[in-house]
């Protein structure tokens, strides 16, 4: 037991002085973290949905329950993630599901002592830069981020899928209509249909087919 004034004080007052109590001095623990005592109750898991090229998301993050970012299905890594302060924060990268959908996902925890601090990640398409809070407070399970240029490419691929079918529809309509014609044609004219009318060599009129010529 460490002994300070205060606690020796106080014993040679209640040897001197019985009855006398003498404050003792608080004793700081080495092991207590430097930010907020871990809170009576874990925080509730929240999932932050921002928006890339208009959003910083921010990641709260505990030793116990670390963060995880998402990243697009079939966006690949070209560099390792990194964190500002590397020697009190870990990241870990980690994959999804199966190619060509697998999706990326990175792992971050802090240590107890371990202050706010930043995680760039560099892929094939994007550079994400995400704040990481360490926090006994709240706690960030899932950051998601949603890509305005994705859907974008989405949407377009949809209008080009509706405009194919559209004018798969327009043909498929003006090849009834031509048939519905042709089987109007037949009944208001059989003969000619059933009996092509042709001009008879040397007369100045049509014959039919077959037919004798005028007496």
């Amino acid at each position: 037991m460490k002994i300070t004034k205060t606690t020796a004080a106080g014993m040679l007052a209640a040897l001197l002085l019985p009855g006398l109590a003498v404050a003792e001095e608080p004793i700081a623990s080495a092991e207590a973290p430097a930010l907020d005592v871990e809170a009576p109750f874990a925080p509730l898991p929240t999932r932050v949905v921002a928006t890339f090229g208009e959003d910083i998301p921010r990641a709260y993050c505990t030793p116990a329950r670390p963060c995880h970012i998402e990243l697009e299905p079939g966006e690949r890594l070209t560099d390792t993630p990194t964190v500002g302060d590397s020697s009190d924060w870990d990241v870990v990268a980690k994959v999804q599901g199966l190619p060509p959908a697998e999706r990326p996902v990175i792992a971050v925890k802090p240590r107890w002592r371990a202050g706010t601090s930043s995680l760039v990640i560099l892929t094939d398409r994007r550079l994400y830069w995400i704040e990481l809070v360490n926090s006994r407070k709240r706690h960030t399970a899932i950051v998601s981020v949603t890509w305005p240029d994705t859907d974008a490419r989405a949407r377009l691929a949809a209008a080009e899928r509706r405009i194919e079918e559209l004018l798969l529809e327009i043909g498929n309509e003006l090849w009834r209509i031509r048939v519905d014609a042709e089987t109007l044609g037949k009944a208001l004219n059989p003969v000619q249909y059933h009996f092509p009318v042709e001009s008879a060599p040397g007369s100045l009129g049509p014959t039919a087919s077959g037919g004798s010529g005028g007496q």
